[in-house]
């Protein structure tokens, strides 16, 4: 009996002694331990996941980046067009509207990579006569 309670008294103060961290994506990181923690969830348009290495120092956990994943978003978000795919091209006008019977002047833009080629900023243009 005696053995018992010595080995609940060492496993209890090694316990107090350490204490593990609250991940702030849920879960348990251990005292001692490092982790890599994310800046945010989605690296849009073309950026890399920022990280961090965050270690469990008796209760507290090093750092602020506050994501377990990250996943790298090479498309292309636009203003004009909305969301593009990586590697989805779109055709683009120069000119929102041609009068006196021009035709629209029209470029293909496709995204690679979060870039978006080109330089027409329109979706859409109508031809009057």
């Amino acid at each position: 009996m005696k053995l018992i309670i010595t080995a609940f008294l060492i496993a209890f103060s090694h316990m107090a002694s350490a204490r593990d961290c609250h991940a702030p994506w849920g879960g348990i990181v251990r005292d001692g331990d490092d982790v890599i923690a994310y800046r945010e969830p989605r690296a849009t348009n073309g950026n890399r996941c920022e990280y961090q290495y965050r270690r469990c120092r008796n209760g507290h956990l090093s750092g602020y980046y506050r994501y377990r994943n990250c996943y790298e978003d090479y498309g292309c978000d636009t203003t004009e067009f909305g969301y593009l795919y990586n590697g989805q091209s779109i055709t683009a006008y120069l000119n929102p509207a041609e009068y006196g019977g021009q035709r629209c002047q029209s470029e293909i833009r496709t995204c690679r990579y979060g870039r978006l080629s080109g330089s027409y900023r329109y979706r859409y243009c109508s031809e009057y006569k």
